[in-house]
């Protein structure tokens, strides 16, 4: 980041304005980002950025998607869905076939400081993405009525079987 004394200085500006995080819904999440304040510019190896969720409204705190790789190590693969929220288990897989799973937080580690800092605004942009998407979810409009079938019955609510 050119010109920048703090090398994080793009994701705390994201944490001290986060008006632009805000939405007029009833989802929410908070995020806490954690990394290393010591590192040496040019010879530091390795960066890494973990982001935990702090608290949720309405939302599993679970909501970063991991899979296990066949060397049995396990790899962050994105932020969840509203569907992967449903279909894929907490902490670990419980299917072979889909190594998928939730954890409430994403451990990242990056070659470089930059990367390292866009993924983590990238993770938050995805939150926010989410919690937007589980808000509309919520907000249904009556698109109408369709009734199926030729009822000769004048009551709505009875139903008759035929053996």
């Amino acid at each position: 980041m050119i010109g920048f004394s703090d090398p994080y200085q793009k994701l705390r500006y994201l944490i001290e304005h986060p008006e632009s995080y805000t939405t007029q819904g009833t989802h929410s999440v908070k995020l806490n980002f954690s990394a290393p304040e010591l590192f040496v510019w040019g010879r530091t190896q390795a960066f890494r950025m973990k982001i935990t969720v702090v608290s949720t409204c309405l939302v599993d705190q679970a909501i970063f998607i991991y899979s296990n790789m066949p060397d049995g190590t396990r790899r962050f693969e994105n932020v969840a869905s509203p569907n992967d929220l449903l279909e894929y288990p907490l902490d670990a897989p419980n299917d072979p076939q889909r190594p998928y799973y939730r954890l409430p937080y994403a451990d990242l580690v990056f070659r470089n400081l930059d990367m390292c800092v866009d993924a983590a605004v990238g993770a938050a942009n995805d939150v926010l993405e989410l919690v937007r998407t589980l808000d509309g979810l919520d907000n249904l409009a009556n698109l109408g009525d369709l009734t199926i079938g030729n009822c000769k019955q004048s009551s709505s609510s009875s139903s008759s079987s035929s053996a």
